[in-house]
């Protein structure tokens, strides 16, 4: 038998382009593997995410901004206690035009 926090995993709160209004310089907490739903498809992936020190939420890293950590800082477990910038940026996402969370 499953216990009740089996049955009711936490809820993760993912940033959104929406939650950045300006440039915010964040330390990295950790750095895990989840899965993650895509309820527009029904589909879910194994993706990184990042937790910050200051922040409630997380971020659910695409292949540019895993990248830029991996020439930056090498492999993941060198990546906790690092400083990065959240910043906006025009990007193409399904076909539309959106702002996207990107690192510096």
């Amino acid at each position: 038998m499953s216990s009740v926090d089996e049955s009711y995993p936490p809820i993760i709160n993912y940033m959104k382009s929406s939650d950045i209004t300006s440039d915010v310089t964040l330390v990295i907490k950790s750095a895990s593997m989840e899965i993650i739903k895509n309820l527009r498809e029904n589909t879910s992936e194994n993706s990184p995410v990042l937790f910050f020190e200051q922040s409630d939420k997380s971020l659910v890293l695409n292949r540019t901004n895993t990248e830029w950590l991996r020439t930056k800082f090498g492999a993941s477990k060198n990546w906790i206690g690092k400083n990065i910038t959240l910043y906006l940026e025009d990007t193409t996402f399904g076909g539309r035009k959106v702002k996207g969370i990107r690192l510096k």
